[in-house]
C-alpha cells in the first residue's frame, strides 16, 4: 500500500502479453495468453487492501485473480525489469495506509515492537545438518549467527533481545517456547541450515508457519521436526495431526499474515546483502513455531550440504551479513507495526 494508492506486481519469467479486466466483487483479474502459472510461488496475503488471491491455469492461459477489499476505476500498468515484474498501480487513495491500518493485529503486551526471541537451531547432542567438505555442524554456524543478530539487536537501544540458547546446549522445544512466551516477546526468530540430498542444491530460504503448500517445504519441516519428535514422544502425534488442528490450539492464526510479512521482509534484505540466490518465501509445519504466541519466521541461512556454501558458511563475514540482513528485516517490521 502506497500514500497514493496499492502496487501490485507480479514476478514472470519473460515480458509475456497479458490482459487485465476487472469483475463484480472488487476482483482485478490478469490473463496472460499461452502462460503458465506456478501456484506455489503465490505469496500469502499481507496487505491490508487485499482480500484474497485465485490462481488458475487454463489449457490455452493463466489467470491471477486479486481481490480488493474496495471498488477502485483508475489503475496504470506495464512491465519493469531488474527483476522482470508487471506492475499494477491502483490510483486510489483510499487505499492509503492511514485508512488501512486499523486491519492491522495488535502485536505483544504494548505498543512496543521490542522485544526480540533469537532461537539459534540445534545444539548439544542435536547437531543439524552436517556439511559434506568440512563436516561443520549446523548447530555451531546457527550459533554463531544469533550471536552476531543479537549484537546487532542490542546495539540498538530499541530492542530487548531474549536467546533460547547462548552456548552449545540442547533446548527441548517446550522450553524454547516457553522462554518466548514467558518473555512476552513480540517477534520471534529461528536461525537454521539448510540441507539438501541434492549437491547442487543452494540458496537461502525463509519459512513461516502454516500448512505446507509443497514437498520441498514439506521436507524441510520434516527434517527440523525430527529431533524434536524424537526427544518428545507426544508430540509425534500432534505433527501428523492436520496442522490446521494445530493452528487451532494455539493464538498464532492471529499473527498468521504478520508472520508472512515479516518472513517477505528477511527475504528482500537477504536478497539484497548475500551472495547467494534466494529459495523465495514458504511455509510449513515446523514444529519449533507452533507453540509460540508472536510473529515468527525459520530462517534458512545456507545449504550446508552445499560445499560452495558450507565454505561461506564458515566464513565469519557471511554470517555478518546473514545477520545483518535480518536485522534489517527486524527494524522494517518494527517500522511498520509498532504502536499499530
Amino acid at each position: 500500500v502506497k500514500e497514493n494508492g496499492t502496487l501490485i506486481e507480479v514476478f514472470t519469467t519473460d515480458s509475456v502479453p497479458y490482459q487485465i479486466y476487472q469483475s463484480e466483487g472488487n476482483w482485478l483479474n490478469i490473463e496472460f495468453p499461452g502462460g503458465r502459472i506456478n501456484r506455489t510461488k503465490i505469496a500469502a496475503v499481507t496487505s491490508p487492501a487485499v482480500i484474497k488471491i485465485d490462481a488458475f491455469q487454463f489449457p490455452n492461459s493463466a489467470q491471477l485473480s486479486i481481490q480488493l477489499r474496495r471498488s477502485f476505476s483508475k489503475y496504470r500498468h506495464g512491465y519493469k525489469s531488474d527483476p522482470r515484474r508487471l506492475q499494477i498501480a491502483i490510483e486510489d487513495a483510499s487505499f492509503a495506509p492511514d485508512s488501512a491500518v486499523t486491519s492491522l493485529t495488535r502485536i505483544g503486551p504494548d505498543d512496543k515492537l521490542d522485544v526480540i526471541v533469537i532461537d539459534a537451531g540445534h545444539g548439544g547432542n542435536e547437531y543439524g545438518a552436517i556439511g559434506r567438505k568440512w563436516k561443520t555442524r549446523e548447530k555451531d554456524i546457527t550459533l554463531e549467527i544469533a550471536r552476531e543478530l543479537a549484537k546487532l539487536l542490542r546495539k540498538d537501544d530499541k530492542f530487548k533481545v531474549v536467546m533460547t540458547r547462548t552456548k552449545d546446549e540442547a533446548v527441548p522445544l517446550n522450553k524454547r517456547a516457553k522462554i518466548a512466551n514467558d518473555a512476552r516477546a513480540d517477534l520471534f526468530v529461528s536461525i537454521h541450515c539448510n540441507a539438501s540430498p541434492k549437491k547442487t542444491a543452494h540458496g537461502f530460504e525463509v519459512f513461516y508457519l502454516a500448512p505446507a503448500k509443497n514437498d520441498s517445504a514439506r521436507a524441510v519441516a520434516q527434517a527440523e521436526n525430527a529431533p524434536f519428535l524424537v526427544d518428545d514422544p507426544n508430540l509425534k502425534a500432534e505433527a501428523q495431526d492436520d496442522l490446521s488442528a494445530i493452528l487451532n490450539d494455539m493464538i498464532q492464526t492471529e499473527f498468521l499474515a504478520e508472520s508472512a510479512d515479516l518472513a517477505s521482509m528477511a527475504d528482500m534484505e537477504m536478497r539484497k546483502s548475500l551472495s547467494i540466490k534466494s529459495r523465495g518465501v514458504d511455509h510449513a509445519g515446523f514444529v519449533v513455531l507452533n507453540r509460540v504466541y508472536m510473529p515468527s519466521i525459520l530462517v534458512e541461512t545456507a545449504v550446508i550440504s552445499n560445499t560452495d556454501e558450507e565454505k561461506l558458511l564458515r566464513d565469519k563475514n557471511f554470517r555478518r551479513q546473514a545477520a545483518e540482513a535480518i536485522y534489517s528485516a527486524i527494524k522494517r517490521f518494527q517500522a511498520k507495526y509498532e504502536g499499530k
